[in-house]
């Protein structure tokens, strides 16, 4: 993928708090190190939210879209798997998840860089 690329991430009620992305939705969770997102190339932000909400049952306030760049440039490999799904692409973050301080630095500077792109309402 192209550092221009376009990515989508599920933002679960429990991240988006009174208009404001937490931190959280940008880091893998629950001793995992990979993050999960959609591959902008072959989904929209809409279709990717029906996709999450109606295919998968997952609860969604909205979509943000991120640059590939994004993680690219803080040494994150950005893998397109189709795991589960053929628009399924992952973010590793194996190298960082073991230093909290660098991971929640890297999920803030990744939230900063993100921009809502489709909501529910």
């Amino acid at each position: 993928m192209d550092d221009d690329d376009k990515l989508y991430r599920q933002i679960s009620p429990k991240f988006f708090q009174d208009g404001t992305i937490s931190s959280q939705a940008f880091r893998p969770l629950g001793g995992k190190t990979k993050l999960s997102l959609y591959n902008g190339l072959m989904i929209t932000p809409k279709d990717a939210y029906v996709h999450y909400t109606e295919t998968l049952h997952n609860q969604s306030d909205g979509v943000a879209e991120i640059l590939v760049g994004s993680f690219t440039k803080r040494g994150l490999e950005v893998i397109p798997d189709g795991e589960g799904f053929d628009e399924h692409v992952s973010a590793d973050f194996s190298n960082i998840i073991h230093s909290r301080k660098e991971l929640e630095k890297v999920s803030r500077n990744l939230r900063d860089e993100a921009k809502m792109v489709f909501t529910k309402c």
